[in-house]
């Protein structure tokens, strides 16, 4: 199998191993983290630890064979004189792959130990090691929000050096351009708007991206350009 049919694979296999990290993840009843108290939190990280950490190792996973079907659909675009927008697209997805990376192992690697001493600690000590817990959960969304921005430009990159170099149908690098846009403006909606906005669209966002990737991945692994 060629790099090119490689990254093929890659691309829909990193991005359902994504989505199904993302749907075992466990939850509050508000439907994200970070929502309820300390008490709350803790007790449903540390009640679900057989799922948490599973779904965490999916996500983890995903980010370099991702990376690798990218890199892959970079070299296409390089090859059909497509570096005016694939370059940057490729930056920006190096960056989430990054960021994205230390914030998953914050998040799933090191907050389960922090929720847990939370949970055994005495009540006198509850305090700082909420404080600790809450922090942890701060830092990793320091990293997780600019990794979506980074994504999502990214994504619209890619979409514009598709539709330049006439690769694929051309219809597709526009769908590419305008998931990668409606991601910008829900991240830019999320830091400036209401957060509920951003919970209600995340679910159905991260579906469309999905989708968007399969067919990136199908169309990478048949290699069937057109000017269509």
């Amino acid at each position: 199998m060629d790099s090119g049919r490689a990254g093929g694979v890659a691309l829909i296999t990193g991005i359902l191993l994504t989505v199904a990290g993302n749907l075992t993840h466990p939850r509050a009843a508000s439907g994200e983290l970070g929502s309820g108290s300390v008490d709350a939190e803790t007790s449903l990280i540390v009640n679900n630890l057989g799922i948490w950490y599973p779904s965490h190792v999916l996500i983890t996973v995903s980010i370099p064979i991702l990376l690798f079907g990218y890199v892959t659909v970079y070299r296409m675009l390089r090859d059909r004189d497509g570096r005016t927008f694939s370059v940057p697209a490729l930056l920006s997805i190096v960056g989430w792959a990054t960021l994205s990376f230390l914030a998953i192992i914050i998040d799933g690697f090191l907050t389960p130990l922090l929720a847990q001493n939370y949970a055994n600690a005495a009540q006198p000590d509850k305090a700082i090691t909420g404080a600790i817990f809450d922090y942890n959960f701060l830092l990793s969304l320091t990293f997780l929000g600019p990794a979506f921005l980074g994504y999502t430009i990214g994504l619209s990159l890619l979409g514009a050096s598709l539709f330049k170099t006439k690769t694929h149908h051309r219809w597709f690098g526009i769908a590419g351009i305008a998931v990668g846009l409606a991601g910008v403006i829900g991240y830019a909606a999320g830091v400036f708007g209401p957060y509920w906005v951003l919970s209600l669209a995340f679910t159905p966002y991260i579906t469309i991206v999905a989708i968007w990737v399969v067919v990136l991945g199908i169309l990478q692994f048949r290699a069937v350009p057109t000017t269509k």
